[in-house]
């Protein structure tokens, strides 16, 4: 499996949050995967491999999972 795709949920207002994005961010752009916000993507179910990634709390975590469940997108 070659990762083409990582989807972002992120509560920015969380300082540890912001830094492991940053990080993730670099991650993805020196193994030429794809960040994408999560609430900018128009249709995750075409997603080809794909996971999806919620940093800071609950709620990124609750909105990702209600977004990605019926893609079958690992979260």
């Amino acid at each position: 499996m070659k990762l083409e795709r990582i989807y972002l949920v992120v509560n920015r207002a969380k300082p540890a949050a912001r830094e492991a994005v940053e990080r993730l961010e670099a991650w993805c752009r020196k193994h030429a995967v794809e960040a994408v916000p999560l609430a900018a993507a128009c249709d995750v179910s075409r997603s080809g491999e794909a996971v999806a990634v919620a940093l800071g709390g609950d709620g990124p975590l609750l909105r990702a999972a209600a977004r990605v469940a019926e893609a079958e997108i690992p979260l």
